[in-house]
């Protein structure tokens, strides 16, 4: 019963809106306005021997100390840089005036999430802000948790509905408030939640660490000539702006669009719609509607 209720939700959430591959279903409201996002997958990934950006498959996965590795010829993976560093990803000077103007991430063709240039962005700080201080009811859609054995800080999507066996205590200051599985965490993830991972920073080439205690992310605004804003949770501090030569993590973002109408009506139906099938095929929801086939994020699978 709980997996067909994680299943329904997914399919409910992600059906109100078309997303790319790669993209959550939970809705964030960025600004007095009204505009939304919904986040990607994990973490932004570079491996720079074979020029190649992916997210994360999971939000709680971080690279931690194999950041000290980066470099033009590297084979592995890193996931923290320098800000705005979407044009040169394994930049390491630590000359502050190397790192303007800033390069928008979101440029880049991203493997698993649409392989197309252009389809993601970074959050301004005020954006960042609003998410966590100013949208409605906010107070209660935040707070630190452990998942997976990871620790890292949660974001609860505008229409927040809590699973149901499970538990969040909003406005958490301690790792263990909130602890979950990996398949408790699934059933959040599926209801809209968003994992800030603990992924540290790193300074010059070599110098990484604080992952696993430190939540740091950048943001797209400038905040003086030699730094840049970003948010980021250490203790009872909270980073307003870092030296824009620090490697932070980087999370990138959709504005949300109008889904089409046939596949906004697979919400409305509650997956009972004549119009199309619906299945599981390795567990996993699949919508085949018009000879296509659609995952439960809506992202056309063939």
């Amino acid at each position: 019963m709980k997996k067909f209720y994680s299943l329904f939700v997914a399919a409910l959430c992600s059906a109100s809106i078309w997303a790319t591959e790669g993209a959550l279903c939970g809705k964030f409201t960025i600004n007095a306005q009204g505009g939304q996002v919904i986040f990607s997958q994990g973490n932004l990934q570079y491996k720079a021997s074979t020029d190649t950006w992916r997210f994360a498959k999971n939000q709680y996965d971080t690279i931690g100390s194999r950041n000290a590795n980066i470099s033009a010829a590297y084979t592995g993976w890193i996931d923290l840089f320098g800000w705005g560093t979407g044009n040169d990803p394994v930049k390491t000077n630590t000359n502050e005036s190397a790192y303007n103007p800033f390069y928008e991430w979101g440029a880049n063709p991203i493997s698993n999430g649409g392989n197309v240039a252009n389809l993601w962005r970074t959050l301004t700080f005020l954006e960042w802000a609003y998410v966590l201080n100013l949208r409605p009811n906010c107070t209660n859609l935040c707070g630190r948790a452990t998942v997976n054995n990871v620790r890292g800080y949660v974001l609860l999507p505008d229409d927040w509905t809590l699973p149901n066996g499970l538990s969040f205590t909003p406005g958490a200051t301690d790792w263990t408030t909130n602890t979950y599985y990996a398949d408790e965490w699934q059933e959040l993830e599926e209801a809209g939640a968003v994992m800030l991972v603990a992924n540290g920073f790193r300074y010059g080439a070599t110098n990484v660490g604080s992952f696993g205690e430190l939540v740091m992310y950048w943001s797209a605004t400038p905040t003086a000539d030699y730094s840049a804003g970003c948010v980021g949770f250490f203790n009872d501090l909270i980073y307003t702006d870092n030296a824009r030569s620090n490697g932070e993590g980087v999370r990138l973002v959709q504005d949300v669009t109008n889904a089409p109408t046939d596949i906004q009506s697979l919400a409305k139906d509650g997956l009972s719609s004549l119009s199309a099938n619906k299945r599981i095929v390795d567990g996993k929801l699949i919508i085949e509607r018009d000879g296509k086939i659609y995952s439960a994020q809506g992202t056309k699978v063939k």
